[in-house]
């Protein structure tokens, strides 16, 4: 669908065009069914987790710290979540308009098994006020909220878990409990009209079905390594991929280097027609 990406994240189908962040690129951007892909904005401090309010209003995460909000033409800072976390990812926007965020109290980088780390969920509410819902986790990652949006679902990359809770009336999370187990590390996700969950299992090579409980029931691989998933598409039936070939040919230190992958712009979006179909999460 399309290349010349230098890192893909947080795919989202609406207004009949793919939005997607190109973090290293840092710009967010959209395409349609053609190909024809258009800048959203510059963003100087790395994108990520993308979502929109009841307003219509774009939200961004970023590598600032910051969620930042649409305002005419320009961004502005939405939510400072800097004074408390070291590093945020990806995030999820309820039909309220609260933002679920990701947030890292260490270097995920340097993470090695079995090191104590800190990382939550924050609740970014429509005012702008936030705070931590939930705790406890090493790596959370992509997100989805359930079609009836009574619960909300986070990958925990590093945890090789899926972790489902609550929503509470007032956007609080309860309720935690793990929904599935897999075989790796899942990375962004999003969810079909049938309740089952499609992760990006990057070290897989592959996207995988899964079910609550764990039963896997499809996996589609990919020559590339896939980042993130959502659905969309015309009908709603076309699973997006975003894909990056830099782990093929670069070190463990060339990934640490922004410029390496900016030079290689070897990420990518794919799609492909699967049997189901999404409704808009995340």
């Amino acid at each position: 669908m399309l290349e010349g990406i230098v890192w893909g994240e947080s795919p989202r189908w609406r207004g009949n065009k793919l939005w997607f962040s190109d973090i290293f690129g840092k710009q967010v951007r959209n395409v349609d069914m053609n190909g024809n892909a258009t800048l959203v904005a510059d963003i100087p401090f790395i994108p990520s987790g993308l979502g929109w309010g009841p307003d219509g209003n774009l939200l961004i995460a970023t590598g600032a710290v910051k969620v930042v909000k649409q305002k005419d033409d320009k961004f502005e800072v939405f939510a400072d979540l800097s004074h408390s976390a070291l590093g945020i990812n990806d995030m999820v926007v309820d039909a309220k308009g609260n933002a679920y965020v990701g947030c890292y109290g260490y270097d995920v980088r340097k993470y090695k098994p079995g090191m104590a780390v800190d990382a939550w969920l924050t609740l970014v509410r429509p005012d702008g006020s936030f705070k931590k819902v939930a705790d406890g986790m090493i790596c959370p990652n992509g997100m989805v909220i359930t079609q009836d949006q009574k619960q909300l679902i986070v990958a925990d990359t590093f945890a090789k878990q899926l972790l489902a809770f609550d929503i509470a009336p007032d956007g609080s999370l309860k309720n935690r409990y793990v929904w599935a187990d897999l075989e790796g590390g899942p990375d962004g996700i999003t969810m079909d009209t049938d309740g089952a969950v499609w992760a990006a299992i990057p070290h897989m090579g592959a996207v995988v079905r899964v079910k609550e409980g764990g039963q896997v029931h499809e996996t589609i691989y990919f020559d590339k390594t896939p980042l993130a998933c959502t659905l969309g598409g015309p009908n709603g039936d076309l699973l997006f991929v975003v894909t990056v070939d830099a782990h093929n040919e670069l070190s463990e230190e060339d990934l640490k280097n922004q410029n390496a992958a900016v030079n290689k712009k070897g990420s990518s979006i794919e799609y492909i027609q699967v049997g189901v179909q999404g409704f808009g999460t995340p």
